[in-house]
């Protein structure tokens, strides 16, 4: 009886045993599949921080550049600053989504991404996907400058080029804060960085300061473009006044077009009918309202005004009723002279 009683106790062990040696079996698989991942995302980490270490390392040695500040270090100090701010800008894509950093998204492996053996996405690719996948907000003039320090570089790297010592310091001193920016806000490692920054880089921050300190007076005499276009884009500063009609930098000596000036606008509307040089361009004040200005003067287009083309001598006028015929005034006049 005692025998039977332990026959039947042990039925019941089996499906114990077996089902405790499946569910061992499975949590091997798991236990395996977990480091598997484990280990893909401690890669992903891994080259996440070597994009931002390679990006603070090519920052430090423009900054080292910047420290020496003796002619030709300034075009080592744009080359290397450069480079780190197209890093920067692939880590931002990189803390977004891996792919990201592929130029061809659709061929992005995590092998080619360990071993190095791809071809990444260019600065103009990366500047773009920032803004439109990773929503990162730059201003408008913060991307003209991040895209001449790029041209600059290239410049550099590529062909012949005049170095114009001003112009790089006031660029640079831009760059420089973008850097900083998207390192805060979007990859929350640059609060110590900056700290750095403002204690290494106090004697140039200085030097652009009392530069402008000094302009400040000639400015204020000047004539000066309508606000948003007395920042120069060569340099960054807001120096730029109206000199025999046309644009000047007091801070690095560039002297833009007004058409520069114009079509760095939401678009140029032609030539300016109230001055002789000016031109207008189409400045968005946001997403609901925009005017046309000139670059120079000032003056406002209202209503139905525009520039037409003639389309008998092929020159721009002034349609101020907004009703023209195209038909610019001469034209016109002598057209009924031969009626």
């Amino acid at each position: 009886m005692a025998h039977e009683n332990h026959r039947d106790l042990d039925k019941p062990e089996k499906p114990r045993r077996v089902q405790m040696q499946q569910n061992s079996t499975t949590h091997s698989v798991n236990t395996d599949g977990a480091k598997a991942q484990n280990s893909t995302e401690e890669q992903d980490s891994r080259h996440a921080r070597n994009l931002l270490q390679n990006a603070e390392s090519f920052f430090q040695e423009s900054v080292s550049y910047i420290e020496r500040g003796e002619g030709r270090d300034w075009v080592f100090a744009v080359v290397n600053l450069a480079i780190a701010l197209e890093l920067t800008l692939k880590a931002v894509l990189q803390s977004e989504h891996w792919t990201l950093v592929f130029e061809e998204i659709s061929v992005a492996s995590k092998q080619s991404l360990q071993t190095g053996h791809f071809r990444s996405v260019t600065f103009q690719e990366a500047l773009r996907r920032t803004q439109q996948i990773c929503d990162v907000k730059f201003d408008a003039k913060d991307l003209r400058y991040l895209e001449q320090l790029n041209d600059l570089r290239n410049q550099v790297l590529h062909f012949e080029f005049d170095l114009h010592i001003e112009q790089v310091k006031g660029l640079v001193a831009r760059g420089l804060n973008i850097f900083t920016h998207l390192m805060t806000t979007r990859l929350r490692r640059g609060r110590d960085l900056a700290f750095e920054l403002s204690s290494r880089l106090a004697e140039f921050e200085r030097y652009v300061t009392e530069r402008m300190r000094r302009l400040a007076p000639r400015i204020a005499k000047s004539r000066r473009p309508p606000a948003y276009f007395r920042e120069c884009d060569k340099c960054g500063q807001g120096a730029l006044i109206v000199q025999n009609g046309l644009p000047l930098c007091l801070y690095c000596g560039s002297e833009p077009t007004p058409e520069e000036l114009a079509i760095g606008t939401e678009g140029d509307f032609g030539p300016c009918p109230n001055c002789e040089h000016g031109r207008l361009g189409f400045v968005l004040w946001n997403n609901d309202e925009g005017e046309v200005l000139c670059v120079v003067c000032g003056f406002r287009s209202d209503g139905p005004a525009r520039n037409r083309v003639c389309d008998y001598c092929g020159d721009d006028f002034w349609d101020a009723s907004g009703d023209s015929l195209n038909t610019c005034r001469d034209c016109l006049e002598a057209k009924l002279g031969d009626d």
